[in-house]
C-alpha cells in the first residue's frame, strides 16, 4: 500500500517541512515586503485561478480516463467552481473592468470569504461522496450529489450579497464566524482524508489531504495575522496555491501510476490471451475483430492478419442470439462457426464486455466442439439402442423413491412378473407378493446394503407366477443421491435369467462330462505308456536277433524291413504319448546336474550313422567356454535336440544338387544372463512363409507331400515347443524355401554345485598352423585349441603355411584337411621347428612318415578327440581315460561292530530274494546290515537299536515306505536326522518327489548295481572300511536287453560266484512256486492282494535277471491297480506263459548245480 511505503513517507515528510518553510517565509513576507501592494494580489490571484482551473481539469480528466469513483468528480466540479468564483472577484475588483463601480474593498473581501466556503463545503462533500461510495450506500451517496448545487446555489447568492464589511461591528459579526466555519470544514476534511490514507490505493487522498493542510494553514494565517485578515490575504494566497498544486502533484502520479499498471496488465493479458488453450478473440463495439490467439488460429483456418477487421459475421455467418452490446453484457452459447474451407462446425461461445471505457469492446472465447458433439450424438444413438435393447430383451425398469416408500414399475416389469396395474396398482405390494419366500429376506437386505454402503445392488432371486411356476430373476440397481449426499432413489432394471440358468446347468454338466472323458483319456495314455512300449520293444528286440541270424538274403530284407518299421511306429508313439502327458499336465520337470558337452556329443554320435546312411555330414560346435556340469533336465533336453537334429537330417538328405550339411551350435548367451542357445541349422528343402505361421501346431506338417514323402505324425516340433517352455525357454526358426532351416532354442540354466574339471592333454607349448579346409570349420578349431592353451594361425594354403613355418621355433602342429593328402611337402631346410602333420577328414588312418597322427572322423569332432590328436600328433602322452573303481573288503564287520562303528544299516524289504540280495551286496562292499519284512517290523528294530542309515522298499504290507519314514521323523530326536534312501522298482518320477515329501533323502531304483549302491552308502555313510584293490567294471549306460533270464543282471548285484549266484536262483525258485501257486489258486482275488503279489514277485524277477517274468507282474500289478478284470486274467495268462519259459532254462542251470556248496554258504 502507499502509505506504508518508507519512501512515500519520506517525500511526504518533505513536502510538510518544505510547506511550513514556506508559511514561515511567507509569515515574513506578510509582515513586510507584501502589505499594502494590490498589484502583487491581483497577480498572485490570477495564478491561483489558473491552479484551480488546472487542478480542476485534471481531476476530470483522471475520472473519465482512469478512475471512476464520484468523489474525483465532485472534486473536479468545485475546483472549477471555485475558479469561477475567484475569477469573477478578480473581474469586479479590477478598474479595468469596472463590472461594479460601487463595489469597494471592504465587499471584495467578502467575495473571497464565499470563494473559500464553497472550497471548505466541496471538500466536504468530496470526503463524504468518497466514504460512502467505499461502503456501496447508494441512498446517503445521492444526497450528498443533491446537496452540491444547493451549496453552490447559496455559495453564489452570499457571493453577489454585496456585503460592506467596513463596519466593524458587521465584521465582527459576519467575518469572524465565517472564517471559523471554514476552518471548521477544512479541519473535518482533513480529518476525514487522513483517515481514508489508512486504506488501499488511495494515492489522491495522500495528496488532497496535503492540499487541505496548507488551505487549513492559509485560513490560520488570515485568523491570526497580528494586522488582521486583509494584512495576512498575501501569504494565505500563496499556500492556497501550494495547496492546489499539491493536488495537480496527486492526480499526476496517480495517472501515472494507473497507467503504468494499465499497460502492464495489457501485456499480460496479451500475453494470457496468446498461451491460452482455448481460441481468443477480441472485438470492439461494433462487431468488427481487433485481434485473435493462435488457438483461434488453428480453429478458423484462418490467420490473425486475415480476419482482423473483418465483421465477425466472417466467422459466425448466422451472427450472434443477440447481437454483442445489444441485449446482454455476458453470452454463453453454441452456434455454427464457418472455416476457411467453407465447412461448418458446432462452436461453443463465451463473450464477455472489456469493461475498457475508453477502448469498449468484447472478448469471446471459443472452443470447436465438434468431437464432442460427435461423443454427444453417439451417446444419444446409443441411449436410442439401449432403450430397444431392453424392450427386445424383456428387461423391466424400475424406480423406488425411499423418502416416499413408492415403487414404480413400466409395463415390462408387469410382463414379467406376469401381474397387471389393475390387479396390483402399488407395484411394491407386488412385488412382495411375487417374491420367493425363502428368498425375499435377502433380496431386501441387498436393497438396504446399497443405500446404506455400496450404492448399488445385484441380486437373483426367485418369483412365483400366479400358475404356481417358479422363476429367476436378475435385478440391478443403482442408487441416487440428493445435493446433499442423501441416498433419494434406486432406479435399476429386471429380466428373467430362467432359460439362461437351465443353459449354463447345461453347459456346466457338458463341460465336467467332456473334461472327466479328456482327463480318463489323457491318464490312460499317460499311465500306459510303459504298456505300449513293452511290447514294440519285444519286435524290435526279436527283429535285431533274427537279422543277426543266418538268413536268407530275402529273409534277410524282410527282418531289416520289420525292424525299421518296427522303430518307425514306436517312435510314433513315443511321440503321441509324450504329447498327451503334456497336455495331460502329468510331464515332469527333474532338474540335474548334467555334463551338456557330454550330452551333446553322445546325441551326436548316435545320429551319426543315420546322417551317413543318407550322405548328410554333420558338423557339431560346442562352445569351451561352456560350464562343465548345469542343473538340466538331461532326458527332455535331449528329446528336443533329438527331433531337431533328426529332422534336419531327414529333410536335406540325399540332395543331389548340393552337399547336404546339419550344423549344430551350442554356445553361451552374453553375461550376466545364464542361458544356453542351441543352433541347428540345414540347408535342406526349407519351407514358406505360410508353413512357418502353423509350423508348431500339433498333428501339422508343411503340406501332404511333405507327409507322403518324410512321413511322421507332425507332433515332434509341437512337443519341441511344450518341452521348451516347461524348461522356461524359447524356440524361434527361419527358414528359405529351397536354401534351409535354421531353428534357435534358448534354455536358461543354473550352475551345479559340483564343476568337476576334465583331464585334457596340456598343449600350451604347441604351435598349430590351422589350413582352411571344407572337412571342418577354422573358426571353431581354432576356439578349441586357443582355449587349450595353444597359438594359432590360420593360412590359406599349404604354401603359406610351410613359409611360416621357417620363422617359428618349437612344436609345430600343421592340421589340414583332405586337400592335402599325401604326398606331403618335404619339411623346409632351414625351420628350427619340430613339424608334425595332422589330418582331419574321412580318412581313418594315414600312416606317412612324416608323423601324421589319425583324428577322428570330421563329421560330428569331438573337442576332446581334436586335442587328444594333437597332442598324438605333437609325440605328447595320450591322456588315457578315466576308469572308476569298485573295491571290496577284506572282511565283513559284525553288526554289532557296525553298530558301534556308526555304520550298522537298517534295511525294510518285503521281498525274501531282495533281502538276500541287498545283504549279499553289503558284505561284498564291507557294511554290515538288519532286514526287516515290512514297515512296521522295520520302525521297531529302529526304536530297538542305534542305526545310521535306512534303506526302504515303498511298497509293503502292513506299513509302507512313506509310511516309515514318516513316523521316524516324528520319533527321532531333536537336533538328530538319519538318512533314509527309497528302493523301489517303479522308476517314475512321481515317486521320486513323493518320497522327497515323506521324509526320505534319495531315490534308488531296482535292479541295483554294485557301483551304484556303493556310491550311495559312500555318501551317506562317509566312514569307509580298509578296502582291497580289487577293481570291478563299471556298469554299462544302456540296460540289457530283455531275455528269459539273464544271470548277468544277479551277477553284477552279488558277485560271479557261482555258488552264491546259484543259492540265489534256488531262492528264487522256490518264492516263484509260492507266487505263482497263490496268483493260480485265488485269481479272483482281491484287486489289492493280486497287485501287491505282482509287486513282490516282479521285484524279486528283476534281481535275478528273470527280466520276462518281471515284465509280465508289471502288466498284471497295472491291471489290478486298474481294477480291470479282463486284463487281470489276460495278464495272468501271459505269465504263466512266461513262467514255463522261465523254468525251462532255470531249471537245468540248478540241476547241475544241486548240493554245491561255495564259500561257507549252502544252500538247502
Amino acid at each position: 500500500m502507499y502509505h506504508n511505503r518508507p519512501l512515500a513517507w519520506l517525500k511526504s515528510a518533505a513536502i510538510v517541512s518544505t510547506t511550513g518553510l514556506s508559511v514561515l517565509l511567507l509569515w515574513r513576507l506578510s509582515l513586510s515586503e507584501w502589505l499594502g501592494r494590490p498589484l502583487l494580489h491581483t497577480y498572485l490571484q490570477l495564478v491561483l485561478i489558473l491552479l484551480a482551473c488546472g487542478a480542476g481539469i485534471l481531476a476530470l480528466i483522471h475520472f473519465y480516463y482512469y478512475d471512476k469513483r464520484g468523489f474525483l468528480l465532485l472534486l473536479g466540479l468545485g475546483l472549477l467552481g471555485t475558479a469561477l468564483l475567484d475569477a469573477h472577484q478578480l473581474l469586479v475588483s479590477l478598474d479595468d473592468f469596472n463590472l461594479k463601480p460601487e463595489l469597494r474593498l471592504s465587499q471584495a473581501a467578502g467575495h473571497w470569504q464565499a470563494s473559500r466556503l464553497h472550497f471548505g463545503v466541496m471538500l466536504l462533500l468530496s470526503w463524504l461522496v468518497c466514504h460512502y461510495e467505499s461502503r456501496s450506500l447508494r441512498p446517503i451517496h445521492g444526497l450528498l450529489w443533491l446537496s452540491y448545487p444547493m451549496m453552490a446555489a447559496l455559495t453564489w447568492l452570499l457571493f453577489n450579497a454585496d456585503v460592506d464589511i467596513s463596519d466593524s461591528g458587521f465584521a465582527a459579526m459576519l467575518m469572524q464566524p465565517g472564517e471559523l466555519s471554514i476552518l471548521g470544514l477544512l479541519g473535518l476534511s482533513l480529518l476525514g482524508y487522513l483517515y481514508l490514507t489508512q486504506k488501499p490505493d488511495h494515492r489522491v487522498v495522500f495528496w488532497l489531504s496535503l492540499s487541505i493542510l496548507a488551505n487549513l494553514i492559509s485560513q490560520l494565517i488570515m485568523l491570526l495575522h497580528p494586522r488582521g485578515m486583509t494584512a495576512g490575504l498575501g501569504a494565505a494566497q500563496l499556500l492556497i496555491g501550494v495547496s492546489y498544486l499539491l493536488i495537480c502533484c496527486g492526480l499526476l502520479l496517480d495517472m501515472q501510476h494507473r497507467f503504468k499498471q494499465a499497460h502492464t496488465g495489457k501485456l499480460r493479458q496479451e500475453s494470457i490471451i496468446t498461451s491460452a488453450p482455448d481460441g481468443i478473440v477480441t472485438l470492439d463495439d461494433q462487431g468488427i475483430i481487433t485481434a485473435c490467439n493462435s488457438a483461434a488460429e488453428q480453429i478458423f483456418g484462418y490467420a490473425a492478419a486475415e480476419i482482423t477487421g473483418n465483421n465477425l459475421t466472417l466467422l459466425l455467418p448466422a451472427g450472434l442470439p443477440p447481437a454483442p452490446g445489444q441485449a446482454q453484457a455476458r453470452l454463453d452459447c453454441e452456434v455454427e462457426a464457418r472455416h476457411k474451407d467453407g465447412s461448418m462446425f458446432p462452436l461453443q461461445l463465451a463473450m464477455a464486455e472489456t469493461g475498457d471505457v475508453s477502448a469498449p469492446g468484447f472478448v469471446a472465447t471459443v472452443k470447436n466442439i465438434s468431437q464432442r458433439k460427435a461423443r454427444e450424438l453417439q451417446l444419444v444413438r446409443t441411449a436410442e439402442r439401449l432403450t430397444q435393447a431392453t424392450r427386445a430383451g424383456a428387461i423391466g425398469l424400475w424406480d423406488y423413491d425411499l423418502a416416499r416408500d413408492a415403487l414404480t414399475w413400466d409395463e415390462q416389469m408387469y410382463s414379467i412378473y406376469r401381474l397387471t396395474r389393475e390387479q396390483y396398482p402399488n407395484a411394491h405390494k407386488a412385488w412382495l407378493a411375487a417374491v420367493h419366500p425363502h428368498d425375499l429376506a435377502e433380496a431386501q437386505s441387498m436393497l438396504a446394503e446399497a443405500v446404506t454402503g455400496t450404492g448399488y445392488c445385484i441380486s437373483e432371486y426367485r418369483i412365483i407366477w400366479p400358475d404356481g411356476a417358479v422363476r429367476f430373476i436378475r435385478a440391478v440397481g443403482t442408487v441416487i443421491y440428493d445435493e446433499a449426499a442423501r441416498a433419494e432413489r434406486i432406479v435399476g432394471v429386471n429380466w428373467d435369467i430362467t432359460e439362461h440358468n437351465q443353459i449354463m446347468l447345461a453347459l456346466e454338466r457338458a463341460r465336467q462330462e467332456a473334461d472327466a472323458a479328456n482327463a480318463a483319456k489323457s491318464a490312460f495314455l499317460a499311465t500306459m505308456s510303459h504298456e505300449i512300449r513293452t511290447p514294440m520293444n519285444g519286435v524290435i528286440s526279436m527283429a535285431e536277433i533274427l537279422a543277426h541270424s543266418p538268413l536268407l538274403p530275402q529273409q534277410s530284407d524282410l527282418a531289416q524291413t520289420i525292424e525299421q518299421s518296427a522303430k518307425t511306429l514306436l517312435t510314433l508313439i513315443d511321440d503321441i504319448l509324450d504329447f498327451s502327458k503334456i497336455e495331460a499336465g502329468q510331464l515332469e520337470i527333474a532338474l540335474m546336474p548334467t555334463a551338456v558337452e557330454d550330452l551333446v556329443e553322445s546325441l551326436c554320435d548316435s545320429l551319426a550313422t543315420v546322417a551317413a546312411a543318407k550322405n548328410v555330414r554333420l558338423n557339431l560346435f560346442i562352445s569351451p567356454q561352456i560350464p562343465s556340469r548345469i542343473l538340466v533336465d538331461d532326458v527332455r533336453l535331449r528329446q528336443i535336440l533329438y527331433n531337431l537334429l533328426g529332422n534336419a537330417i531327414k529333410f536335406c538328405a540325399n540332395m543331389p544338387d548340393r552337399d547336404s550339411q546339419v550344423w549344430l551350435r551350442v554356445e553361451l548367451s552374453a553375461p550376466p544372463q545364464l542361458q544356453l542357445n542351441f543352433t541347428v541349422t540345414d540347408n535342406g528343402i526349407g519351407m514358406r512363409q505360410q508353413t512357418l505361421n502353423k509350423l508348431f501346431t500339433p498333428f501339422t506338417q508343411a503340406d501332404a507331400a511333405t507327409t507322403r514323402s518324410f512321413g511322421g505324425t507332425g507332433l515332434g516340433l509341437a512337443i519341441c515347443k511344450r518341452l521348451v517352455h516347461l524348461l522356461h525357454g524359447q524356440i524361434d526358426v527361419d527358414s528359405t524355401l529351397g536354401q534351409g532351416s535354421s531353428f534357435r532354442v534358448g534354455l536358461p540354466f543354473n550352475l551345479a554345485a559340483e564343476q568337476p574339471s576334465e583331464p585334457l592333454p596340456n598343449i600350451t607349448e604347441l604351435t598349430c598352423i590351422l589350413l582352411n579346409s571344407l572337412d571342418y570349420e577354422s573358426k571353431d578349431l581354432c576356439a578349441y585349441l586357443e582355449h587349450a592353451g595353444a597359438k594359432v594361425r590360420l593360412f590359406a594354403d599349404m604354401d603359406r603355411a610351410t613359409s611360416a613355418v621357417t620363422l617359428l621355433r618349437g612344436t609345430v602342429v600343421i592340421i589340414h584337411g583332405q586337400e592335402y593328402l599325401p604326398p606331403l611337402p618335404t619339411e623346409p631346410a632351414c625351420t628350427q621347428a619340430e613339424i608334425h602333420y595332422l589330418f582331419i577328414g574321412a580318412a581313418t588312418e594315414t600312416g606317412d612318415d612324416q608323423g601324421a597322427a589319425v583324428a577322428p572322423k570330421g563329421q560330428a569332432l569331438r573337442r576332446r578327440s581334436l586335442l587328444n590328436a594333437v597332442a598324438k600328433a605333437a609325440g605328447l602322452a595320450t591322456v588315457q581315460p578315466h576308469k572308476p573303481k569298485v573295491r571290496v573288503p577284506a572282511e565283513v564287520p559284525s553288526n554289532a561292530a557296525a553298530q558301534a562303528q556308526g555304520r550298522l544299516i537298517l534295511v525294510a524289504e518285503d521281498d525274501e530274494i531282495n533281502r538276500k540280495v541287498i545283504l549279499q551286496q553289503f558284505a561284498l562292499l564291507g557294511y554290515a546290515g538288519e532286514v526287516a519284512a515290512n514297515g512296521l517290523q522295520a520302525l521297531e528294530l529302529w526304536r530297538q537299536q542305534q542305526f545310521s542309515l535306512v534303506i526302504t522298499d515303498l511298497h509293503m504290507p502292513e506299513m509302507d515306505g512313506y509310511a516309515l519314514a514318516r513316523a521316524i521323523r516324528q520319533e527321532e530326536p531333536h537336533g538328530q536326522h538319519i538318512p533314509i534312501l527309497a528302493l523301489t522298482a517303479n522308476a517314475l518320477r512321481g515317486e521320486a518327489s513323493r518320497a522327497m515329501a515323506a521324509g526320505m533323502d534319495s531315490y534308488l531304483t531296482k535292479p541295483l548295481p554294485l557301483a551304484r549302491l556303493r556310491t550311495a552308502l559312500e555318501k551317506w555313510l562317509p566312514q569307509a572300511v580298509t578296502l582291497a584293490a580289487v577293481t570291478l567294471e563299471p556298469e554299462p549306460q544302456s540296460r540289457p536287453k530283455e531275455a528269459v533270464l539273464d544271470v548277468a543282471v544277479l551277477q553284477k548285484l552279488v558277485g560271479d560266484d557261482d555258488a552264491i549266484v546259484q543259492g540265489f536262483l534256488q531262492d528264487y525258485y522256490d518264492a516263484l512256486q509260492q507266487h505263482m501257486a497263490r496268483l493260480s489258486a485265488k485269481p479272483s482275488a482281491g484287486m489289492q492282494e493280486l497287485a501287491f503279489t505282482a509287486h513282490r514277485l516282479k521285484s524279486s524277477s528283476r534281481s535275478v535277471g528273470a527280466l520276462i517274468m518281471a515284465d509280465s507282474c508289471e502288466q498284471l500289478e497295472q491291471a489290478a491297480k486298474w481294477g480291470n478284470p479282463q486284463e487281470v486274467v489276460t495278464a495272468l495268462r501271459q505269465l504263466e506263459e512266461n513262467r514255463l519259459k522261465l523254468e525251462a532254462e532255470l531249471l537245468p542251470r540248478l540241476n547241475r548245480q544241486k548240493e554245491m556248496t561255495v564259500h561257507g554258504y549252502t544252500h538247502h
